[in-house]
């Protein structure tokens, strides 16, 4: 798997997602499958405080992470983790605030049993937040030597914008990058239940364009949406997939088959080959189900898109 460099730092363009880890996925398969994803070259795992929060009120994935660094060894992978997401008990309060996402940064550090955290996110914003403050917290926390770079998720384009403008006012570092929800398929406006999250449309796609800024797309796979049809077939539960219920996708979805059958890469790693061919620099970041799952995903990394296959995919043109 190619690697390149990320704010000093070579990593795998295929990010593996944990988000099941310690819940659907335990510990000895998450072990084997992180394995496997080192084994092909990949190198960074991507986790989050409140993932399994949901379950059992820990952060049960990076807990499992934790335990993975301790007995394969901490130079075996980076990680990404994140904080500052709201309390399910409390959802309509931002959390984005210093003391609660230093709060979490603590209690990451020890459960993951790192000095340092290689790529931290801001898993929401708090658009009632002045950049100024929001930036100058996470600036803190890497000049403490807490994390060594800070990132955005699920926030919109005109504050990505606005922290742009003020980090090069203020000589911040920045947002490394950002973590969006973005796939190969046409998500269903509004569709989405929790209204912080936010995907990728058409005028963000072209301020990453014109920034050329490192997007870590989340739901790369579209929650297998295009996987789950070719293999169900008439049988496919369509509203399982609500949010990507749009005709859009059934004519996406022909072009991925016809280009699987074609070539002989699988339908996943079709659609996460299209993401890798973006004008912008994407790196998918991906949940899997099991190796063979993690191994169709991986070859996409190494599928080329045809130039024409890839204007009909995006642009819509005949293929």
């Amino acid at each position: 798997m190619r690697r390149v460099e990320v704010d000093g730092v070579k990593i795998s363009r295929l990010c593996m997602g944990t988000v099941n880890f310690g819940y659907k996925v335990a510990k000895r398969e998450a072990f084997r499958l992180i394995d496997a994803y080192c084994e092909q070259g990949g190198n960074l795992l991507d986790t989050a405080s409140v993932y399994c929060r949901w379950i059992d009120g820990t952060n049960g994935s990076e807990r499992l992470i934790g335990q993975y660094l301790k007995e394969r060894g901490k130079d075996r992978v980076m990680v990404a983790t994140k904080g500052g997401h709201y309390d399910f008990s409390a959802p309509q309060v931002s959390r984005v605030r210093a003391e609660e996402v230093r709060k979490d940064v603590e209690q990451s550090l020890r459960t993951l049993g790192l000095e340092r955290i290689d790529f931290y996110w801001l898993h929401r914003d708090d658009p009632a937040l002045p950049m100024e403050e929001l930036l100058g917290f996470c600036e803190d926390l890497k000049e403490q030597g807490k994390i060594a770079r800070y990132g955005a998720s699920n926030f919109s384009a005109e504050r990505l914008e606005e922290a742009r403008r003020v980090s090069a006012k203020r000589g911040y570092a920045g947002f490394f990058g950002v973590s969006n929800a973005f796939s190969c398929a046409v998500q269903v406006p509004n569709a989405a239940s929790d209204p912080t999250l936010h995907s990728v449309d058409a005028r963000q796609a072209e301020w990453f364009r014109e920034h050329a800024v490192d997007l870590f797309a989340y739901s790369s796979c579209a929650q297998g949406y295009f996987s789950a049809r070719a293999e169900k077939g008439e049988a496919f539960a369509r509203e399982k997939y609500a949010a990507y219920d749009h005709p859009e996708n059934d004519r996406r979805f022909e072009i991925l088959t016809k280009i699987s059958r074609e070539t002989g890469c699988p339908i996943a790693g079709c659609a996460i080959a299209a993401l890798l061919a973006m004008p912008f620099p994407v790196f998918p970041v991906f949940s899997v189900s099991g190796e063979e799952h993690l191994q169709e995903l991986l070859q996409g990394e190494s599928f080329a898109f045809e130039q024409g296959a890839f204007d009909a995919l995006r642009l819509g043109k005949e293929y």
